[in-house]
């Protein structure tokens, strides 16, 4: 679907201060897209990298510090924390989201060229974020994560257009149910990559089954290797379906937004993964060791995802 602004919402937006706080970004060396082994890597989060070739560049607080208005910069991507977001609650909890304290990205203004930082997180629309193709848009004024200004610069948010200064990926990421532990993530049944394995809820491990890359809309993952690629993918876009692996193809049943519920139009404040132009979210409500399916969209604790 094509999300539009909606002035509205702003008070779907307060996010539960108390389940954001016991959430600690957990900063660790970036797995590649296959993953290696989880035993190299204690628990991550994931980073959000321009699209390009190398030397990549990844968004990061600069200096590594966590006062509010400290600037969001692009830089050489590695493996330190200033580089490791959570997405939780249509938020993105950045450096220093430890031990009560919550710090969050934030859009200092709502028109072309307002600079980003990190702020506590307060809930308000300047802190909402959703990911849709290949941009990372800020609610408030509907604009786009923009690096135009180049590599050392502070972020900043312009009007959304297709240019390479635009176009993100969120690698190294697992998505996990929102809830206390034990904790739960996606997770391709058995590791296998034929197509049409299952996509399972299962206990988060850091392992290669549970690693995911979020680029142009396509969730890829376990069995992307050179030019083969496994993508996150609807059996059908109807209630009830099946997710699965299956190769990359472009197809509509691999488009996926991750967005605040409020955006479509279910309640509460949480994070859902939604088939892009369908009322269908990513849906846990068989348990843990159970299939994942898509269910029309509610908002409901099984559809609240965390991206870390």
């Amino acid at each position: 679907m094509t999300i539009r602004p909606d002035p509205q919402e702003k008070e779907h937006l307060m996010k539960n201060e108390t389940s954001t706080m016991s959430y600690i970004l957990r900063a660790c060396g970036i797995l590649p897209l296959l993953a290696i082994l989880a035993s190299f890597c204690p628990a991550h989060a994931a980073q959000l990298q321009v699209n390009g070739n190398a030397p990549y560049a990844c968004a990061a607080v600069q200096g590594g510090t966590t006062t509010n208005g400290t600037p969001v910069i692009l830089y050489s991507c590695g493996d330190a924390p200033p580089q490791q977001w959570n997405y939780l609650d249509g938020q993105l909890l950045g450096i220093g989201t430890a031990n009560g304290l919550s710090v969050c990205m934030e859009s200092s203004g709502s028109t072309s060229g307002s600079k980003v930082v990190i702020s506590a997180c307060n809930g308000g629309q300047n802190q909402q974020w959703y990911f849709q193709d290949n941009n990372v848009v800020a609610v408030e004024g509907n604009l786009c994560l923009d690096s135009t200004p180049g590599l050392s610069n502070q972020l900043v948010v312009n009007s959304c257009t297709p240019a390479a200064s635009q176009n993100w990926n969120v690698r190294g990421m697992e998505i996990q149910l929102s809830s206390d532990a034990p904790y739960a993530c996606f997770s391709v049944d058995g590791s296998l990559t034929a197509n049409g394995t299952k996509v399972l809820l299962y206990s988060c491990d850091e392992g290669p089954a549970q690693q995911w890359y979020y680029s142009a809309g396509q969730i890829i993952g376990l069995g992307t290797n050179g030019a083969r690629t496994k993508c996150l993918s609807a059996a059908a876009k109807t209630a009830g379906s099946a997710v699965e692996l299956s190769g990359c193809n472009g197809d509509e049943k691999q488009q996926w937004l991750m967005v605040p519920a409020s955006r479509v139009g279910a309640s509460g404040s949480a994070s859902v993964v939604t088939l892009q132009n369908t009322d269908v979210c990513v849906d846990s409500s068989g348990g843990v060791g159970a299939p994942l399916v898509v269910n029309k969209c509610s908002g409901t604790a099984s559809q609240n995802w965390i991206v870390r």
